[in-house]
């Protein structure tokens, strides 16, 4: 991690690697293994005299189940090891491919793309807002953000058929710094739908 402010990052990267497990002791009903790789890049555009600062944020993510047809038997019955939604090759919600509803695609594995360009707007009509100091609230600064995502789940791990018929979502979204905190509502538009969801920090 060399970011240069993980809330709100203008310039380095993150890289991670993960391996999540739901070891087979205790009599576990499905142990499961996921591996997983994130790679999160921020570039710098500077500031503009109507921007305090403009940010370009690519992210790339994969997942691949190694256990998702490995089996187990509990009581006469055959269960796969597999991982809940939440925790396995999940695309669609507040994360990934926005404009889909929660979990909407889960497979074996999945590879997702994003890029947002991040504008820090240098107007900001909530920053001494009487009512907002009454209260404690601090608003910072204002953001406003324009994204673009294509994923892709599958049965097999096989980058050539993750890289086939990608699903595609877009959408643009508000966001602000409140209290040391990211606060953001991103409007995600895809094939399916359109969904407006608030949440807390950026997506990556």
């Amino acid at each position: 991690d060399n970011r240069n402010f993980s809330e709100n990052p203008s310039q380095g990267s993150l890289q991670r690697i993960g391996i999540a497990q739901d070891l087979d002791i205790l009599d576990s009903d499905a142990p499961w293994t996921t591996v997983d790789f994130e790679y999160t890049k921020y570039i710098s555009l500077g500031a503009t005299p109507a921007s305090r600062q403009r940010v370009f944020a690519l992210n790339m993510w994969v997942i691949d189940t190694p256990s998702w047809n490995q089996t187990k038997t509990v009581g006469g019955t055959t269960i796969y090891k597999r991982p809940p939604q939440y925790a396995g090759a999940t695309l669609g919600g507040l994360e990934r491919m926005r404009g889909f509803a929660q979990n909407r695609f889960n497979d074996r594995s999945a590879l997702y793309y994003s890029a947002e360009y991040r504008h820090v707007l240098d107007w900001n009509p909530l920053k001494n807002l009487a009512v907002l100091k009454r209260l404690r609230v601090n608003v910072d600064w204002l953001q406003l953000v324009a994204f673009t995502e294509l994923g892709r789940v599958a049965d097999e791990f096989d980058l050539g058929k993750l890289h086939t018929d990608m699903k595609f979502s877009g959408g643009g979204g508000l966001r602000a710094f409140i209290n040391h905190l990211v606060v953001r509502v991103d409007l995600g538009v895809s094939e399916e739908a359109t969904f407006a969801q608030m949440t807390i920090d950026h997506p990556f």
